[in-house]
């Protein structure tokens, strides 16, 4: 009985260091600096802006050139998908996406797989 108990804490604890440990590699992506790259035609696919009827509507300005080169930020990974994850990006300087959009979403990876996003220096 000794013997099971002393098994049942060993696993407990092995589970718990390792739910621990991938906590913090996880929490390492966000505050992390992008730059927002061009795109041929504005042809964004994995940086999800929205679509030119609803920027309008809630009174914005479709200014894709006024974003290129600006800096982004990870603020919170929303969806973890088998290639990557889906995140939060907000603008570094606090500004707001077309004038009306605090957040974008994004698939982190594939954007910067397809120069959509690059690595802040």
């Amino acid at each position: 009985m000794k013997a099971l108990y002393h098994f049942i804490v060993l696993v407990f604890a092995l589970f718990s260091a390792n739910t621990y440990s991938q906590e913090t590699t996880h929490q390492q992506e966000i505050q992390k600096v992008y730059v927002l790259k061009s795109v041929p035609n504005n042809a964004y696919q994995h940086i999800y802006f929205p679509k030119t009827n609803f920027i309008k509507k809630r009174g914005g300005f479709e200014n894709y050139e006024a974003l290129l080169g600006k800096k982004v930020v990870v603020v919170n990974k929303i969806k973890e998908k088998k290639d990557g994850w889906i995140v939060l990006l907000k603008l570094e300087d606090g500004a707001k996406f077309f004038g009306v959009y605090p957040t974008i979403e994004a698939h982190l990876e594939k954007a910067i797989e397809k120069g959509e996003l690059e690595i802040a220096l």
